[in-house]
């Protein structure tokens, strides 16, 4: 069935306002009319954290169900400070990750180099000695420019030969050399020893932040529901004060909103004890009520499909007594033929 609604309005003094905005707000009577459709730029910001942290739990959710045992707990923060930790472990983690791609790269044009000592090569190019780095295609080499040029071939590898031509630096001629085919590329800047073992720490780096992430969604699903539902609450108050309209030069607050008759009384037991104008009355012709289902433990569980179609007017039937028996059976018959 549909709970019948009756509409409220308040009159409040400013000084006293923001209390009874949180008193009415723990009795839950209250549903308050939307009449400023267009939320403020500080609603519009509350609304992007709260979807923020929407995608965030669910993404924790689907973690922690990978999850095969319980990791290492970790010290966490509570609130803001929370998703700003986890988005921190996500940060370093994205760091690591690039770090080990762009190492990987690294070492793949180093790789044919061999393991090299950078700091020896650095002493030689002080002592006047310069070391040009080549490749071309294996079968573009020629044997003769061993003899030809002090070259030392290094490796082959994916069909395309490394070698070095070594020269003085005082030599203007042989810095002239160019030999044709032939490419000239970077010396490169780490040896492939040095280069493996900062791969092997970015790696670690990596992991160790996403185990401090899988600890997160292991243990802070409880945390980051509260500050959901504060930021909720944060919400709906804000929206509550945006629906408000100020009266006799703002020091009367003006709000309106919808109770159930069967919660009028607690709501009126409460407003005896203050000092607040109340004007109630009957939804009327054209008016938006909120619609609140009242139904048993059978057909409440309906419900839900309910929910998928337009939910009646509340002057209208409420029809999930009469589709809660027939999906049941239907169900059934579903199930018995499957």
């Amino acid at each position: 069935m549909i709970v019948k609604m009756q509409k409220y309005s308040f009159l409040v003094h400013h000084a006293e306002y923001a209390q009874f905005l949180d008193e009415i707000r723990k009795i839950g009577v209250v549903h308050i009319e939307t009449k400023a459709a267009e939320p403020t730029p500080e609603m519009q910001e509350m609304m992007r954290n709260i979807s923020e942290v929407t995608q965030t739990m669910k993404s924790l959710e689907l973690r922690k169900a990978s999850l095969k045992e319980a990791p290492a707990p970790i010290e966490l923060k509570k609130g803001i400070e929370l998703i700003y930790q986890l988005k921190e472990y996500e940060n370093e983690a994205e760091k690591a990750l690039q770090a080990c791609s762009n190492i990987e790269k690294e070492i793949r044009q180093t790789e044919p180099w061999g393991d090299f000592s950078v700091d020896t090569m650095c002493k030689l190019s002080q002592a006047g000695l310069e070391f040009r780095f080549l490749v071309c295609p294996i079968k573009k080499f020629q044997e003769e420019w061993i003899q030809q040029y002090p070259i030392a071939v290094v490796s082959d590898l994916r069909a395309y030969r490394y070698f070095v031509l070594l020269t003085e630096t005082a030599d203007k001629e042989a810095e002239a050399i160019t030999i044709p085919g032939v490419d000239e590329v970077a010396a490169p800047e780490r040896s492939l020893s040095e280069l493996k073992d900062s791969l092997e720490e970015s790696r670690r780096k990596y992991d160790e932040e996403q185990r401090k992430i899988d600890a997160v969604a292991w243990y802070a699903e409880p945390l980051i529901k509260a500050y959901y539902h504060d930021m909720k609450a944060e919400f709906k108050m804000a929206d509550v004060w945006h629906q408000t309209t100020a009266e006799a030069e703002g020091k009367v607050k003006l709000v309106e909103g919808w109770v159930p008759v069967p919660n009028a009384d607690e709501l009126d037991s409460y407003l005896d004890t203050k000092a607040i104008v109340a004007l109630r009355r009957e939804a009327e012709e054209g008016e938006k009520v909120p619609i609140q289902l009242k139904n048993n433990k059978f057909t409440k569980v309906f419900e839900l499909i309910g929910d998928f179609y337009e939910l009646p007017n509340h002057k209208e039937l409420d029809l999930t007594p009469f589709f809660a028996p027939f999906y049941m059976l239907y169900f059934g018959i579903a199930l018995g033929d499957a």
